[in-house]
């Protein structure tokens, strides 16, 4: 289900944290340091949310994640 979650964003979707966090394997707070030096790029969240152009720039950013 994951793997289809991170497919689908690519395109079309939207992912939270706990799922871009689950796909790199790491903790929420592990993920919110990695996206520190590239909050500026990314933006500001819509709700809980990443949209699918903030998703492609993390993974731009920090590469596919390897549970994707």
């Amino acid at each position: 289900m994951l793997k289809e979650n991170i497919k689908s964003a690519k395109t079309f979707g939207r992912m939270g944290v706990g799922e871009l966090s689950a796909a790199y394997d790491v903790s929420r707070k592990t993920f919110y340091s990695w996206l520190k030096p590239f909050q500026h790029l990314i933006g500001k969240r819509s709700g809980r949310y990443y949209n699918p152009r903030q998703i492609q720039i993390i993974f731009d950013k920090l590469g596919d994640p390897p549970n994707g």
